[in-house]
């Protein structure tokens, strides 16, 4: 759902970048679905590279009880 947001967000900044420059209305919807599409698309594959990493191990940094006690 956030994915979303932050490529509609994208799609309108490309379509105010395109509108700045003076680029026909065509050009605009272009512009703003392919922001909207690109980022879309990369937060997929972003999103499928956390899923992919190995966890990291716990390890503790505290010496455990019978350590302490010197058994």
């Amino acid at each position: 759902m956030l994915a979303v947001i932050v490529a509609a967000v994208a799609g309108a900044i490309g379509a105010l970048g395109a509108v700045a420059a003076a680029i026909p209305t065509p050009g605009v919807y272009l512009t703003g679905t392919a922001g909207f599409l690109f980022v879309l698309v990369m937060m997929g594959f972003w999103s499928r590279m956390s899923y992919k990493r190995a966890s990291p191990g716990v390890q503790p940094r505290f010496p455990s009880p019978q350590e302490a006690e010197g058994n």
